[in-house]
């Protein structure tokens, strides 16, 4: 395998000719005894067994395989990456050999294959049933500190049992790894998004029965809302074994050697959002037609992981703006809005509005200008009502609809959300290419988790909970992108 990196430097020794002059002297000796202290035999052995013990917290003894490649012993000055490597639960034990039998270290032992980092591979005992966290950063810190680590370019990576172990220490220390790679794994969603500064990418085989592949898709959809580099790829005929074709992969291994540990002024970028814990959550209220009620389905999910928000959904089955005699929207926005104060009002409305408007002077057609106009007006009263309370608003546009008169006048009030988005300053947050064909068109089914999937009702209109769920992804990523959720309670 080879590798499509920047040469690490190599510093040569040169034979220098004496001179009488002192000052070339000392130079020729400092210079000879830099490059003997530098000149160390290369192990014949790839994966060196040691034992660290750690004395900072529970004297725990942890052997692990050190892998340092041959670069390092001509250039010990040249930082390197590390990658520490967590094994599954096969390979538990007293014996270090049992880590050879897979993935990392069994191709660095085997296939003599030359990486450009250097490695670590700690092992459980057989008693151990979760990878630990505070003993492996003390190890980490040893490393750190005894060799040539980039302290930017340290990865963690780990299958199965380590696989969890790394979505466990990554959560637990945000802000260390420059990326993380967990294998055939599964992880607690529920603090996912404290990996919100994170590179990740996990891999899984689609026929992979001890540990569904469903494991690493809940965590990876859960931890997308919060952080757009997160990567997912499935093998669809790989089973448990899904790290032979990863750590073989050259563009993986290239992609995590790019990575860096970003910088703290990323991080402070973040600070100047909003923030919202759990005894000051994000109060959310959402108001709408029989669609809008949907959107329960997946914040639900959220406000049970203790993702610091609340919800109360007002929605309402055959409400709309054009026929206020039947529910006024306004004046029910006022009640609620005089009951309690909320941070984040979402509006998902306007199904039922293709029809007559009726004011004090008359009727007015629909698709007409005047209509056109009275609508733009009553979405005004909403935004304005919206703003006095000092709440954000997100306005979510109609997702495409399968009768071709509902498609054709779903677009013309989509068209009037998005001139009212401009002209009275709210977000719109647009559905078409969510629960549309790559046309924006409707579609029945659409792809979910690598099938198709059934996103509408009989009627083509209302949606389906996976449908519910995409349309919910799409507003909780806006949220998560205009609040900052620290977890620190």
């Amino acid at each position: 395998m080879s590798f499509k990196l920047n040469p690490i430097g190599v510093h040569l020794c040169a034979v220098v000719s004496l001179s009488n002059h002192s000052s070339v002297v000392i130079f020729i000796i400092l210079t000879l005894a830099n490059c003997i202290s530098r000149q160390i035999p290369i192990p014949t052995e790839r994966l060196i067994p040691k034992v660290f013990t750690s004395k900072k917290l529970s004297q725990k003894q942890i052997p692990y395989l050190l892998y340092q490649p041959k670069s390092y012993f001509t250039n010990q000055r040249e930082e390197l990456p590390l990658v520490v490597f967590l094994h599954g639960r096969g390979e538990r034990g007293n014996d270090l050999e049992m880590l050879k039998r897979q993935a990392l270290p069994k191709i660095i032992a085997e296939e003599n294959t030359e990486y450009p980092f250097l490695m670590i591979a700690p092992q459980l005992p057989e008693s151990e049933e979760e990878w630990y966290t505070k003993d492996l950063m003390t190890l980490i810190e040893e490393i750190e500190s005894e060799y040539s680590v980039d302290e930017d370019r340290i990865y963690l990576t780990g299958i199965s049992l380590g696989g969890n172990g790394a979505w466990k220490v990554a959560t637990d220390y945000p802000n260390k790894f420059a990326a993380v790679i967990p294998i055939s794994g599964w992880g607690d969603t529920s603090r996912i998004c404290r990996l919100k500064n994170e590179n990740v990418w996990a891999f899984h085989g689609g026929k992979d029965t001890l540990i569904l592949p469903e494991r690493t898709l809940e965590i990876v959809e859960r931890l997308q809302y919060c952080n757009s580099t997160t990567w997912f790829t499935i093998y669809p005929n790989a089973k448990h074994d899904a790290w032979t074709e990863t750590y073989h992969s050259e563009k993986v291994i290239n992609w995590m050697l790019e990575q860096r540990r970003k910088k703290s002024k990323e991080k402070e970028s973040n600070n100047k959002k909003p923030k919202h814990t759990k005894s000051n959550p994000l109060k959310i209220l959402v108001i709408g037609d029989s669609i809008g009620i949907s959107i329960s389905w997946g914040i639900n999910e959220f406000v049970q992981a203790n993702y610091h928000l609340t919800m109360d959904n007002f929605a309402k089955v055959s409400t709309g703006l054009s026929y206020p005699k039947f529910y006024n929207w306004p004046e029910k926005l006022d009640e609620f809005l005089e009951k309690k104060k909320y941070d984040l009002g979402i509006v998902l409305i306007g199904a039922n509005d293709p029809q007559m408007m009726k004011t004090d002077t008359g009727g007015f057609l629909f698709k007409t200008d005047e209509w056109r106009v009275e609508y733009l007006e009553r979405i005004k009263v909403i935004a304005e009502k919206f703003r006095k309370a000092k709440m954000n608003l997100y306005w979510i546009e109609l997702p495409p609809m399968g009768p071709a008169k509902y498609q054709s006048d779903t677009r013309y009030i989509n068209a009037c959300f998005k001139e009212a988005a401009d002209l009275y300053q709210f977000t719109f947050i647009s559905m078409t290419n969510v629960l549309g064909n790559e046309k924006g068109e409707y579609e029945k089914y659409l792809p979910y988790r690598g099938r198709r999937t059934l996103m509408r009702a009989d009627d083509d209109i209302h949606l389906t909970v996976v449908a519910a769920k995409m349309m919910v992804r799409e507003i909780l990523t806006k949220i998560f992108s205009d609040y900052e959720f620290p977890d620190s309670e």
